[in-house]
């Protein structure tokens, strides 16, 4: 049999893939193909021989290989055209050579290369960039953030160069704003040599010179006007009392005062009697002196009250008439040589009116058992007293210790026995039922009864005269039949007065003035009201002064609505309360304003020829027109008055400059003209560009709506509000990592992300923070806050959240406060276990939370209750009032734990019968399917079985045949 041989033929060849000879590979990359020699190797059958027995061979043929060489080809890389090698990388190359750039390629147009501008580098054209600097005005940035400034300027401690002048322009209140030009700062202006800049003021000074911005410096002699900032008025060093400072140092006295020893001094046609003239025709009393109503220039010494048997000879001091001496400054007494008292009053000097049951006996005094007679009016007994002696006409005193009732003599008892009888002298008995608590004081009230005793539990009698507080029922007010003006009822029909009232009856009292109210009455403590047809004067607080409907011009008032001319002056015809003056010669541009003296109206002086004549002034040279009339100055032909000074008319307006000449306009520092047949407009000039803004005045820049100047002029987004965010662009915000925007308030803001913050705030990116009684469910800020105690202890304790621990509230116990400690048991008035409770009919809050939130009792407990149980006398149930009582049980008691061990049981019972339920059902179940896979198994082997058979009638190899093959 031919062995059957299967020749493997193999080539070891490189596998190439057909391609282009250049293929671009990537941007800047190119492929090529390159031929080369590869060896290969080649199988060929040769024969040999085999040696089988003896000198006999067999032979065979077998499969050999052989090394032949073929032309094979491969794929390299290079650099495209436009691209060059640089450390194994291809670059691109662009021409012409970029500056401050590298040269990249379009990664939208690979065959165009572009020049990509190097870090803090801008284009300046297609190859080339330029270095950027923030700020570079008035210089040349030479490399980043690095300027250069142009000549004439130099660099600041801002690195912002500035213009550079030889002059001091500060000095001169301007600003350098070009190489040696200086420009004045705002509210100044150039003066006329434009050498200095001088101050605007926009209000023209009077009587001083503007030295700084709306601020004007008073001349010499002149003092700022408080109601006019521009206006300086004269000032007199002396002062000015009672008159006018009308120059400098120059006092003129009011109307009714004349100058005396430069001051401004009252006329008083009469001389004033132990006083002062204080104001025209007015004497102003020395202390403890009062003008008398029939007089106004004599004053009289006053006492306060009056002199009682004597008469007011100084102020408050009374001398005494004969026969009386002195007991107080006001009061004069009779003098008796013989004492009248206690029984008798000396009524006269040396004569006694003795009181009924007395009799005036000027014999020598004696001394009987325990009263001494001292007085001469002694009194008249009839009859003896038993333990006592005869102390009044008809009466009888006791023995120290006791006292006098229906000729008995009873103890006394010092201290007032209350709710008690006085058994021993200073001994108290209690009544009956009442407790002693103090040495006198027997109380069944809680409180004591002022001005009252206690007659029941909690219930005053108020003694006579006085009567109970609507508002507090232990106290009693004394009771006065008469209201008390200007006072209190301090006792029974008895008023103290307020401070500085005095009494004038028993129950009116009076106000006090320490000084007489001339011409007025006293009204209230120090305050004097005046007579019909006087007010009070605004010099002396206690004198009245005559009052006049019209106030009399140059005179004074000298009686209700009637005036007297001063001297001087005459009284005008048609006008009884004005009085003129006097001027023989009379007043030119002026009026008389004191006999025989002119006074020039305002804006005019006195001619140096008369005195009589006033000539208008001018203080003000009139530049270019001449003074008319008083500061008023007329211009001449092509000048207009404005503030009392002529200037140039242009009837084309100058905007934002200066009319300098009849139709001649000059731009103010900072604007340039901009040539119009019809206005003459000075725009502003900016030496920068404003961006995002426009240039409204020199060198300021306004931005456009909703951008802000944020740093020098330049104009930069803005945004109402973000924090922890950069606006780019108007109200635009873009958060920081880990914030997110929010609307808030009609606007956005930015505040911190936090992945997870139940019940608490999220203060910081990723930190929550827990609210009041919550903690985190872990230590890490990735997990959320839970509460610190179950159920927040079931609101019926408070919460230790260091220890997540509840301290329950009285009433409840338990892990969680779960647990009731008590429960109610209801029974009514008439229940007899009523006599062994203690029955509570005001008790605490805590109390009153565990009756309002504790369960009715599961069963009749009654018999729990004892001498020691709490009960509440005012419980309610359904928010109405009954007559129920109500009593805390202790959930430990055995009626309670009786009914929970029943109900226990029956629990277990119901619960054991659940479980065999349950069990009987699982236990069904299991067999069920146990019975169905058994018999699905059984049907699967059936068909195994089957299968195995068909299977077993195909040949199968061996593997040894299998190897032969």
């Amino acid at each position: 049999m031919t062995p059957f041989h299967v020749v493997f033929f193999v080539v070891f060849l490189q596998p190439t893939e057909i391609v282009p000879t250049i293929l671009a590979y990537t941007y800047g990359n190119c492929e090529k193909q390159v031929s080369y020699q590869a060896t290969r190797h080649t199988p060929y059958i040769e024969t040999y021989r085999v040696k089988k027995w003896g000198i006999f061979y067999e032979t065979k043929v077998r499969w050999n290989f052989k090394k032949e060489y073929y032309t094979a080809y491969r794929t390299e890389r290079e650099c495209c055209a436009s691209y060059e090698m640089k450390n194994d990388t291809c670059i691109p190359v662009c021409v012409p050579e970029c500056v401050n750039a590298r040269c990249v390629e379009d990664v939208y147009y690979g065959k165009y290369h572009l020049c990509d501008c190097n870090q803090d580098y801008r284009p300046f054209n297609y190859y080339s960039c330029e270095p950027i600097c923030d700020e570079c005005h008035n210089g040349q940035c030479v490399k980043p953030n690095v300027c250069e400034c142009n000549p004439g300027y130099k660099m600041n401690e801002n690195e912002i160069c500035e213009p550079v002048c030889d002059q001091d322009c500060e000095a001169k209140h301007a600003l350098c704003t070009a190489p040696n030009q200086c420009s004045c700062i705002k509210n100044y202006e150039p003066t006329d040599d434009d050498d200095m800049c001088k101050p605007i003021c926009h209000v023209k000074c009077q009587n001083s010179e503007c030295t700084e911005p709306d601020v004007c410096t008073c001349h010499d002699g002149y003092e700022s006007d408080p109601e006019d900032m521009f206006n300086c008025v004269p000032k007199c060093e002396n002062g000015c009392q009672f008159g006018t400072c009308t120059a400098p140092n120059v006092c003129t006295c009011n109307p009714g005062y004349q100058m005396t020893d430069n001051n401004c001094e009252p006329i008083c046609s009469e001389t004033c009697e132990n006083g002062y003239c204080g104001a025209p025709e007015r004497c102003i009393c020395h202390e403890g002196y009062g003008l008398l109503s029939d007089s106004m220039y004599a004053c009289q010494p006053v006492c306060e009250r009056i002199c009682v048997n004597g008469v007011c000879t100084s102020p408050n001091y009374c001398d005494c008439h004969n026969g009386y001496e002195r007991i107080n400054e006001y009061e004069c007494k009779p003098i008796c040589e013989i004492p009248c008292e206690p029984y008798g009053e000396c009524t006269a000097p040396n004569t006694c009116t003795c009181l009924e049951g007395y009799q005036f006996d000027q014999s020598d005094a004696g001394f009987i058992g325990f009263y001494s007679y001292t007085s001469a009016c002694k009194p008249i007994c009839e009859q003896t007293c038993e333990n006592g002696y005869c102390s009044a006409p008809g009466e009888c005193s006791c023995y120290p210790g006791y006292t006098k009732s229906e000729n008995v003599c009873d103890p006394i008892c010092n201290e007032e026995c209350i709710n008690a009888y006085c058994k021993d002298p200073d001994v108290c008995e209690c009544y009956p039922g009442y407790s002693l608590v103090a040495k006198n004081h027997c109380e069944l009230c809680t409180r004591p009864c002022m001005n009252g005793l206690c007659v029941g539990p909690n219930e005053c009698d108020c003694l006579n005269g006085y009567h109970p507080n609507p508002e507090d029922p232990f106290i009693c007010e004394p009771t006065c039949d008469e209201e008390c003006l200007f006072g209190t009822c301090s006792a029974p029909n008895e008023c103290s007065c307020n401070d500085e009232y005095r009494k004038k009856n028993q129950t009116v009292c009076e106000p006090i003035c320490h000084e007489p109210c001339i011409n007025g009455y006293c009204s209230a403590p120090g305050v004097c009201s005046c007579n019909s047809g006087y007010k009070l004067s605004h010099d002396f607080d206690t004198a009245c002064e005559p009052i006049c409907d019209q106030s009399c011009v140059n005179g004074f008032c000298s009686e209700p609505n009637k005036c007297k001319c001063l001297a001087g002056y005459r009284q005008l015809e048609n006008n009884s309360t004005a009085c003129e003056p006097i001027c023989e010669q009379g007043c030119s541009n002026g009026y008389c304003t004191s006999p025989n003296k002119c006074t020039c109206k305002p804006g005019y002086q006195s001619s140096e020829n008369s005195s009589n004549i006033c000539e208008p002034v001018c203080n003000n040279p009139c530049d270019n027109g001449f003074c008319s009339a008083p500061e008023t100055c007329s211009c001449n032909e092509g000048y207009s008055l404005s503030r009392n000074v002529c200037e140039p008319v242009c009837t084309i307006p100058c905007v934002n400059g200066t009319c300098v000449a009849p139709d001649t306009c000059k731009c103010t520092d900072g604007y340039k003209l901009v040539n119009n047949e019809t206005t003459f407009v000075c725009e502003p000039v900016c030496d920068f560009d404003c961006g995002n803004g426009s240039c409204t005045s020199p060198n300021e820049c306004t931005c456009h709506v909703g951008y802000a100047t944020i740093a020098g002029n330049h104009c930069q987004p803005f945004c109402e509000s973000c924090d922890n965010g950069i606006c780019l662009e108007p109200d635009f915000c873009e958060c920081n990592e880990g914030f997110v925007l929010v609307e808030k308030e009609n606007r956005t803001v930015c505040e911190p992300h936090c992945e997870i913050c139940s019940n608490g705030v999220c203060v910081a990116p990723g930190d929550c923070r827990c609210n009041a009684g919550f903690v985190k469910e872990n230590d890490d800020n990735s997990s959320d806050c839970v509460s610190a105690c179950k159920n927040n202890c079931n609101d019926r304790g408070t919460c230790d959240v260091e220890n997540r621990t509840c301290h329950c509230f009285y009433g409840w116990d338990g892990m969680h406060c779960e647990e009731q400690q008590f429960c109610i048991v209801t029974m009514n008035y008439t229940n007899e276990h009523l006599n062994i409770s203690n029955i509570e009919y005001e008790v605490n809050d805590t109390i009153g939370y565990v009756f309002a939130n504790s369960p009715l009792c599961y069963r009749d407990c009654l018999g729990e209750i004892n001498n020691e149980t709490l009960c509440f006398g005012k419980y309610e149930m359904d928010d109405t009032y009954n007559d129920t009582l109500a009593c805390l049980i202790s959930t430990d008691t055995n009626c309670h734990r009786a009914y929970t061990e029943r109900l226990k049981s029956l629990n277990y019972a119901t619960i054991t019968g659940i479980v065999c339920a349950t069990a009987i059902v699982t236990i069904s179940s299991a067999v069920i399917y146990l019975l169905i896979r058994k018999s699905r198994k059984r049907n699967f082997s059936l068909d195994n079985s089957t299968a195995t058979t068909s299977s077993q009638g195909q040949p199968i190899l061996s593997s040894e045949e299998d190897n032969n093959l």
